[in-house]
């Protein structure tokens, strides 16, 4: 199950980089993202 969510968040990371230059803004945004999603996901 993390493994399918990896890969899927790099090839949404990738197409997102090439559609869009600001790169670091959007990494940010992502591990953001990410990191409430799992928060939310895995309630520790």
């Amino acid at each position: 199950m993390a493994v399918i969510f990896v890969v899927g968040m790099v090839v949404d990371y990738m197409r997102l980089a090439f559609i869009e230059k600001p790169i670091m803004k959007r990494i940010t945004l992502y591990i953001e993202s990410s990191q409430s999603w799992m928060e939310k996901k895995v309630p520790f």
